[in-house]
C-alpha cells in the first residue's frame, strides 16, 4: 500500500449572490454548487507525493486525524514519531 499526499487547487468563479460564502461551505455544498448551482470551478493537482509511514502519521496529526486512520491488516501504519 502506497501512502500518498495530494494538494489540489480549485479556482472558483461566481457572483456575490451565491447562498453563502464559498469559504464557509462544506465540500458537499461546494460540489452541489459546481454541479447544480451557480459556481463554476476548475481544479488542478498542485502536487502529489508518496509519504513514509512516519510522514503520513505526522500529516494526519496536522489534519486533526488519528494516525490509526489508515491501517494495513490491523497493524498501525506508523512507528513511534
Amino acid at each position: 500500500m502506497a501512502l500518498k499526499q495530494m494538494y489540489i487547487e480549485v479556482e472558483l468563479l461566481y457572483d456575490d449572490e451565491v447562498t453563502s460564502n464559498p469559504v464557509d461551505m462544506t465540500l458537499s455544498d461546494l460540489e452541489y454548487e459546481f454541479t447544480e448551482g451557480s459556481i463554476s470551478a476548475k481544479r488542478r493537482v498542485r502536487s502529489l507525493k508518496t509519504l513514509s509511514k512516519k510522514q503520513m502519521a505526522k500529516s494526519l496529526i496536522r489534519q486533526g486525524s488519528d494516525p490509526d486512520f489508515l491501517t494495513a491488516d490491523g497493524d498501525m501504519i506508523w512507528e513511534k514519531i
